[in-house]
């Protein structure tokens, strides 16, 4: 598996990026083609740049510090691999939690400007860690911004919805930045067949979910994927999928649009959940 072509949901399975318009906003450029049905979809090739290191066998992994060095090293890597001269988004994969904000967008502008990268993200950044990002930015003019974020986010997500919503929700809006929001099939825990343990929280959401979908004529995965891009902070979702008919499926969730009724029991199927840590459930 080519780690600068897939990634998962989380769960080891290929990935799909979906939207109703897939990266615009987080996106601005890319290869266009006819997806078919009147739908236009964007070729681009994204990746990241993780401090985490592979550990050696019975070790535990390392940590490097995301400098200025080691990211050029790892995009020249990524360029190899992937046969291109750019890549169009790069991300941020988790921060090292000791490279200040500053220096990090320095490394995105420098590698924009050598035209490395097209746009630059991050993934599983903290809100105070995005605010910085976003300081940083707009007292350097003339740098390249932060474009977007990739985040976890899904009708079940809990405490991490509640943070989502209510710091990182804000950040988007204010910084004008595209999100691609993964997992909203929760690590394959909302997947169609999988028996629903009843003495789980989230377990009454799935079955709002399931009302939800027969009234729609539709499928549990489409309705999860309309529930996150129901929200106008979210750009596009990244959705697991083990088998062409569940990228459809994926897809088919974008063309959704969920009714105020069904939205509105959703809502309030979810936000039960609201302060239950539902992460490793």
């Amino acid at each position: 598996m080519d780690p600068d072509r897939t990634n998962a949901d989380n769960s080891g399975r290929g990935a799909s990026a979906v939207g109703a318009s897939p990266f615009i906003g987080l996106l601005s450029s890319g290869q266009l083609f006819d997806g078919g049905g009147g739908q236009l979809f964007i070729s681009a090739e994204a990746t990241k740049v993780s401090p985490f290191q592979k550990p050696e066998e019975g070790k535990t992994p390392a940590i490097a510090a995301l400098s200025r060095d080691y990211v050029m090293t790892q995009v020249e890597a990524s360029l190899r691999r992937l046969g291109t001269d750019y890549i169009d988004l790069y991300l941020y994969h988790n921060p090292d939690q000791r490279t200040p904000a500053e220096e990090l967008a320095r490394t995105m502008d420098a590698l924009v400007r050598a035209g490395k990268i097209r746009y630059c993200g991050a993934s599983n950044f903290s809100p105070k860690q995005i605010g910085e990002f976003l300081d940083t930015g707009s007292s350097r003019r003339n740098s390249a911004p932060l474009a977007g974020l990739e985040d976890y986010y899904n009708i079940i997500a809990g405490t991490r919805r509640d943070l989502m919503e209510d710091e990182l929700f804000p950040l988007i809006r204010r910084g004008r930045l595209g999100l691609m929001a993964f997992s909203p099939i929760a690590e394959g825990r909302l997947a169609p067949g999988r028996e629903v343990d009843r003495s789980k929280p989230w377990a009454p959401v799935v079955d709002v979910l399931d009302k939800v979908a027969r009234e729609l004529s539709v499928t549990r995965p489409q309705v999860c994927v309309a529930w996150v891009l129901a929200r106008q902070e979210v750009t596009s979702v990244l959705a697991g999928a083990e088998l062409p008919e569940h990228v459809d499926d994926n897809f088919a969730g974008t063309r959704l649009v969920l009714p105020a009724a069904a939205l509105a029991a959703l809502n309030a199927a979810s936000d039960k959940l609201r302060s239950v840590d539902t992460s490793g459930r």
